[in-house]
């Protein structure tokens, strides 16, 4: 992705976090969104809310950075130390998002959340939805630090994953839809500013030898 390409994408996606907060949070454009939140979900013994609380845990934040971080050293001993920092500044990123944006906008969880660790605190934006974005763009870009071929496969299973870790936050009701909106979008940005700042050097992509 060309650098003039990554900062027209961060002003876009910055923008519409904006937009998208204040019709949230300062309007009921958005309310019929998260109405299902606010309505019961699934018994927290039964196999959706299990399945959901094992998902909540094993994608949580504080899982999905170190895993962020482990590539970023892979790609140091490999020789792609821009790529490294770009991991780096993200995790840091990430978590001062966690830190101070959540404060920032005070908003409570949904009235029926299942009680799990991954349920506590504010809710806006999904940290969990701000994690694995960056994860997923990260990787993707990995991918092609890499030199890796099949990439179009590769982004569609990545993201998929982010699409799966959405459902889950909704199932177990650890937040209204627009609190996941917010954290992809806010994932995406904090992504892509760690990767126009770093500009990972991009390998041709290897194609697979004919036997």
């Amino acid at each position: 992705m060309r650098t003039r390409t990554v900062w027209t994408s961060i002003v876009l996606l910055a923008a519409t976090f904006a937009g998208w907060t204040y019709l949230a949070l300062h309007t009921a454009w958005l309310s019929w969104l998260d109405y299902p939140s606010t309505t019961v979900g699934p018994a927290p013994t039964s196999l959706l809310g299990q399945v959901g609380a094992a998902i909540a845990l094993i994608f949580d934040p504080w899982v999905v950075y170190p895993v962020v971080l482990i590539v970023g050293i892979l790609a140091w001993r490999a020789g792609h130390e821009r790529f490294t920092w770009a991991a780096v500044l993200a995790v840091i990123l990430g978590v001062t998002a966690d830190r101070y944006l959540k404060p920032y906008f005070g908003r409570e969880r949904p009235p029926f959340k299942l009680p799990l660790i991954t349920s506590e605190g504010l809710a806006y934006p999904s940290v969990h939805m701000v994690a694995i974005t960056i994860a997923a763009v990260l990787m993707t870009v990995a991918w092609r630090v890499f030199g890796r071929a099949q990439l179009g496969l590769f982004t569609i299973g990545t993201f998929a994953v982010v699409v799966l870790i959405g459902w889950d936050r909704y199932i177990v009701r650890a937040h209204y839809t627009t609190d996941i909106v917010a954290g992809v979008l806010v994932g995406a940005v904090v992504a892509l500013v760690c990767v126009g700042l770093t500009r990972p050097e991009v390998r041709p992509r290897r194609r697979p030898r004919r036997r």
